[in-house]
């Protein structure tokens, strides 16, 4: 009865540690959020999205983007986002590969998501096929959970 005890305190633990190290993991500066768009296009609440903290309970306005060549500016692109279970579609709700946005709440797209599943991301305009990526969505329990303690890299 006490291990039980024990076992269920270090679940919680582990559980606040790893939600509370995910929030510092993804705080970037602006000096951080130029350089890294370029390798990294999604922003999510307007900021680079970190791939390593990304799950099914992922919540933010989603975005990307891609540079203006003449003015280095940011600038949103349209693009699909879409769930993959198993290798077959899942054309549910929000998840739709024909339906196309600038920006969309993950979280609506994710309420369908499984572990194990694959999001993903493509712009509709072939110029920008740069951007496309496909995020395998992991258990909380499969991340790193030191990974606030990593310095922040270009990005690439």
């Amino acid at each position: 009865m006490k291990q039980q005890r024990i076992i269920w305190q270090l679940i919680v633990l582990i559980t606040l540690l790893q939600s509370t190290m995910s929030a510092f993991g993804q705080t970037k500066t602006a000096a951080a959020h130029e350089v890294n768009f370029y390798c990294n296009p999604l922003l999510l609440d307007d900021k680079p999205t970190n791939y390593s903290n990304f799950s099914i309970y992922s919540k933010g306005q989603l975005s990307v983007v891609v540079a203006d060549k003449k003015t280095a500016a940011l600038e949103k692109i349209p693009f699909r986002i879409y769930l993959r279970r198993n290798g077959k579609l899942v054309t549910q709700g929000v998840s739709d590969s024909t339906r196309s946005v600038v920006s969309i709440e993950i979280s609506s797209v994710l309420a369908l998501a499984r572990f194990g599943d694959h999001l993903i991301i493509e712009p509709v305009r072939k110029s920008d096929e740069g951007t496309r990526r496909n995020i395998e969505l992991k258990s909380p329990f499969e991340t790193n959970i030191l990974s606030f303690l990593t310095k922040a890299k270009d990005g690439c």
